[in-house]
């Protein structure tokens, strides 16, 4: 049996965090939405408009991507305290949340104080 190949494009619901705010649309159930500006994804399950559903895996996936360039950038040795101090500063991390999220360097903490 000959084997036939369809060429197809996959879009999902997309726009900027703003408008998808703005607007709040329905998404149908197991709808997925997508915000460009922010990389953050939503399912919908027909009842929940935008605003009041969570976002899929919303563990602060980017402070924690951001605390694992720290660290990686860190132990490589590429980095200052001046410039760890400032990536904390703009993070606006507490001595509290590093240790909560067991980054392993004492360097952080003693920025931190």
């Amino acid at each position: 049996m000959p084997v036939t190949t369809v060429k197809t494009v996959f879009r999902l619901k997309r726009g900027l965090a703003a408008r998808l705010a703005q607007l709040n649309p329905l998404l149908e159930q197991g709808e997925p939405g997508f915000e460009i500006d922010t990389f953050k994804l939503k399912i919908g399950d027909g009842i929940t408009h935008w605003n009041d559903l969570p976002y899929i895996n919303n563990d602060d996936t980017e402070l924690q991507n951001e605390l694992r360039l720290l660290e990686k950038t860190m132990q490589e040795n590429y980095t200052t305290k001046a410039y760890v101090k400032e990536l904390l500063e703009e993070l606006e991390l507490s001595e509290g949340l590093i240790s909560m999220i067991a980054l392993t360097s004492q360097e952080i903490l003693d920025i931190c104080k």
